[in-house]
């Protein structure tokens, strides 16, 4: 008996949220590809589907999918075909805006598929705004937005509740919140031979010396503020009996005044530690520097940061972390066991509204908004310094809390673990879609049908019962009229050059017809579009 295909879902695909050729390489960039990647390789579905979001991108997803080893038949999905989501069954979003979704999907019917996003951020106006979206959304049980931690799941929540508090919101069906996590391909991050002596001479670590490594953006506003880690590695290098630290920042800079403000806090606060800058965003060196560590850590501060797929990239390595008790570390980094999770202090609850009226007034840009907050948290230098301390002056140590970090990631955050996951919550939710009654197709406002929302502007519209005859006063030919620019839109949905003479011809042959009486039996749409545009280009008259 074959084995029944597993759950498949169109991916809803925009080329920029799945390509990490890219200078400014985000954490939603390596997820994105990430799961496009996993999915291929662990789904074990019948066929690969994306449904563009962006129609051009077609091309973009054969090569991607085709990079990562897709040996199964590949369909793009244009937006507007709605019918090839129902057959697949569910719609996986890259983001948190759904609501939007499911307004379009109304078109075929809210029982037709399930949506299914998944937050990223939450902290931009865009994120915020999809979130508070969600209770005036069509949506329904069946859809779903995967929040990437219990943190995040927390802020989407908040978010939730303030909007339904306030009187004349809108109090719809709220979509199921699962928590589950972002993946990482566990076996393709194991140490290459040889890569630990080859890049710990190219990153000049000394020999002896215990390397921390510190991986991604290099942002001290909307990542890490690097004083905490810096302080930390001076306070434990200065310990009497330490080993040498060297400190490796392996990322990228959004621009040089970023890479100075990490410079002149290594200097002003750690002196006594030595310590490299590598770009971190080709593939072979992110492998290399996770090689050449003995210690993983990020010490983020920053409200953008919701899941954290750098430290589990470190676990995977086999690295023991030493990373801020803040948002989805606490998911992923279990204390004393995986590493250390330092203890953060944010400012009181409530004391902070006017930098949000400042962002939403626009008086503060996203990221001078971001570099407002990080001065809200502080990460807890002297515990910080203590686990370096702990971890630098035991080999062993380090080595059962790297091998306990790589199990842990094998088993909870490996992308075939996860991806499992996702296709559990698809038939779930397909199984919840399949018990409701059929809910049919019908108009969304704010999508409004223009021969309805915009009917009165006209004198009158076509009716049965009009006569209609030839012009003997049209010049010119179909063709060549069609052919003109601004002649015939491809967009419009009505007939083309052929079918336009083949209706102008009936209408010649009839002499004055009543326009139900012209109109096929089949494709009856496209043929009132095709006599409007014979009137419009002067081939026909009403009588």
């Amino acid at each position: 008996m074959p084995l029944p295909i597993p759950p498949n879902a169109a991916i809803g695909f925009a080329a920029d949220g799945f390509r990490t050729d890219r200078p400014r390489l985000m954490g939603r960039h390596a997820a994105g590809e990430g799961f496009l990647r996993g999915f291929i390789r662990h789904s074990g579905v019948d066929r690969l589907a994306a449904y563009l979001i962006a129609p051009e991108d077609g091309p973009v997803f054969a090569e991607l999918a085709r990079r990562h080893g897709a040996a199964m038949p590949l369909e793009a999905i244009p937006p507007h075909r709605l019918g090839a989501l129902a057959r697949l069954g569910t719609l996986m979003l890259p983001g948190p805006d759904i609501a939007a979704a499911a307004r379009l999907r109304r078109f075929a019917g809210a029982t037709a598929y399930s949506i299914v996003g998944v937050t990223h951020t939450t902290a931009s106006h865009a994120a915020m705004a999809a979130i508070a979206d969600l209770p005036s959304g069509p949506l329904r049980p069946w859809d779903a937005l995967i929040c990437t931690s219990r943190a995040v799941a927390g802020t989407v929540r908040v978010l939730l509740e303030q909007e339904r508090a306030d009187p004349m919101a809108a109090r719809g069906p709220l979509p199921e919140l699962p928590v589950i996590p972002l993946g990482v391909e566990c076996d393709a991050l194991a140490p290459p031979e040889g890569a630990r002596v080859q890049w710990r001479e190219r990153l000049g670590i000394a020999p002896g010396a215990v390397a921390v490594l510190m991986l991604g953006r290099l942002s001290w506003h909307a990542k890490a503020h690097p004083a905490a880690l810096f302080a930390a590695l001076g306070r434990a290098a200065r310990r009497p009996g330490m080993p040498p630290l060297h400190a490796v920042l392996g990322g990228w800079f959004a621009h040089e005044g970023q890479e100075q403000a990490h410079r002149a806090m290594a200097a002003a606060l750690a002196p006594e530690v030595s310590f490299s800058i590598a770009d971190a965003r080709p593939p072979a060196a992110r492998l290399g520097l996770l090689a050449a560590a003995d210690v993983f850590t990020l010490l983020a501060d920053n409200i953008q940061e919701t899941f954290g797929l750098a430290p589990v990239e470190g676990m995977a390595a086999g690295l023991p972390v030493v990373v801020s008790d803040w948002d989805g570390f606490r998911d992923t980094v279990r204390q004393g066991e995986d590493g250390f999770r330092i203890p953060t202090r944010m400012v009181p609850v409530g004391s902070a509204a006017d930098l949000a009226l400042h962002h939403a007034a626009g008086a503060v840009n996203y990221d001078h908004y971001l570099a407002a907050t990080t001065q809200l948290v502080a990460v807890d230098i002297p515990a910080a310094a203590e686990a370096f301390a702990a971890l630098a002056a035991s080999p062993e140590l380090r080595r059962r809390m790297g091998e306990a970090a790589r199990q842990r990631a094998r088993a909870v955050f490996d992308w075939r673990v996860v991806i499992g996951q996702y296709q559990a919550l698809w038939a779930e939710l397909a199984a919840r879609r399949a018990a409701a009654p059929p809910e049919a197709a019908r108009p969304e406002p704010r999508y409004a049908d223009p021969s309805v929302a915009f009917a009165h502007y006209a004198t009158t519209p076509l009716r049965a019962g009009m006569l209609l005859r030839a012009d003997p006063e049209a010049v010119g030919e179909i063709a060549a009229l069609a052919a003109l620019p601004g002649g015939l839109h491809p967009g419009a949905g009505g007939l083309e050059a052929e079918g336009l003479a083949a209706l102008l011809r009936r209408i010649q042959e009839a002499g004055p017809v009543a326009v139900e009486a012209i109109l096929p039996e089949e494709g009856r749409r496209g043929a009132l579009r095709g006599v409007v545009w014979l009137m419009k280009m002067g081939f026909v008259r009403e009588v």
